[in-house]
């Protein structure tokens, strides 16, 4: 039974392990212009109590957007702090030549809020932001580089790796990567993402679902066009989180992931580059976790009477264990996160717990 259930244990694995192997090394897609960009740009900065981040960000927009045809429009998610206030003050005092519109709902949740000011979009793309991450001129270059693209419909761009993210980062990076050349990113990053508005079709987010981005990623997919992840348009997330508020927005992304992967479904098939790079997402997003916590725990539960009448090979695997954790602490850790962020994830909307209210924690 230890064989059999050893063997179960790596066969779990299989699958996200091969395509991180076979994504490796492939090159960079990049844009095919066909067009120059002199088409004005919305720039769209969904808000909900953002009084700590406002100005910042709004001083990096008129920035990086002063020589570009743009106008900014801020939807403020009925904040309960002066964001919106304050939103204006800045904008009325910067004698920016950028047109600029403040549009207040009392809806909860970011998808709502998205698709309130939808209709409100006039220009041939928009460029959506979160107030609490950054932005560089050269990851905008980038995103702009893109919408030249006739294929494109959507592009985003990548959270910048850290210590703390690098061993998650880069091989989420990595998939992204070999999905964008080969087709379009089944996963995407919202705190930079532009949208051609006729890829949408005249659809909008499904608003209980929450994963905008993504939702958006499959949107232009079914419509015909590509869904670019930009993996050196970095963008850098400013906000310390706390442990519990870092476990917490884990949940409700994973949620989100979860419920878009679902709704969507119908993308996966083997027939097709995508449909396969869907397939391993599907698999990664909502069955791998419970195939690892059940092999893990059978392994466990087979393993027991082999160390518990030979002490020496229980400290031996122990000690195994603890210098592998050592060598893999990143690692280890982003993984176990991952798992049991998903797991937490799946179990809340079993009981019916859905995190799709906006409700930022800010310290």
């Amino acid at each position: 039974m230890l064989a059999i259930s050893l063997f179960l244990f790596f066969i779990s694995f299989l699958p996200p392990l091969y395509l991180f192997i076979t994504s490796k090394n492939i090159p960079h897609a990049k844009p095919k212009v066909e067009n120059t960009m002199n088409s004005k740009i919305t720039l769209l900065l969904p808000v909900r109590n953002e009084i700590k981040n406002i100005e910042r960000k709004l001083i990096e927009l008129l920035s990086l957007f002063q020589e570009i045809d743009t106008k900014i429009i801020i939807i403020d998610s009925n904040s309960q702090d002066s964001t919106p206030e304050k939103a204006k003050e800045i904008l009325s005092d910067s004698n920016t030549n950028i047109e600029w519109e403040i549009i207040n709902t009392e809806l909860l949740g970011k998808s709502k809020a998205i698709n309130y000011v939808l209709e409100s979009i006039n220009t041939q793309w928009f460029i959506m932001f979160d107030a609490d991450a950054s932005v560089s001129k050269e990851s905008i270059d980038l995103i702009l580089d893109w919408l030249q693209d006739p294929s494109c419909g959507a592009v985003c761009g990548s959270q910048k790796i850290n210590i703390k993210n690098s061993s998650y980062r880069s091989r989420f990076n990595t998939i992204r990567i070999a999905e964008t050349f080969h087709d379009s990113a089944t996963v995407f990053e919202g705190s930079l993402c532009a949208i051609r508005v006729e890829a949408l079709k005249g659809e909008k987010l499904i608003e209980n679902i929450n994963a905008d981005d993504t939702q958006f990623a499959h949107m232009v997919k079914k419509n015909g066009y590509r869904a670019i992840f930009e993996s050196k348009a970095y963008f850098t997330d400013n906000e310390p989180l706390n442990f519990k508020y870092s476990l917490r927005r884990n949940i409700r992304r994973s949620q989100g992931l979860i419920r878009a992967l679902w709704h969507n479904k119908d993308l996966i098939s083997l027939k097709t580059k995508f449909g396969r790079y869907y397939a391993h997402s599907f698999y990664f997003y909502i069955f791998f976790p419970w195939l690892v916590i059940f092999f893990s725990s059978l392994l466990i539960y087979d393993s027991y009477p082999i160390f518990s009448s030979n002490l020496q090979t229980l400290l031996i695997f122990i000690f195994s264990i603890l210098l592998s954790f050592t060598f893999f602490n990143s690692l280890f850790s982003s993984f176990i996160n991952g798992i049991f962020s998903i797991i937490f994830a799946q179990i809340s909307l079993i009981f019916g717990i859905k995190y799709n209210s906006w409700l930022p924690h800010r310290k």
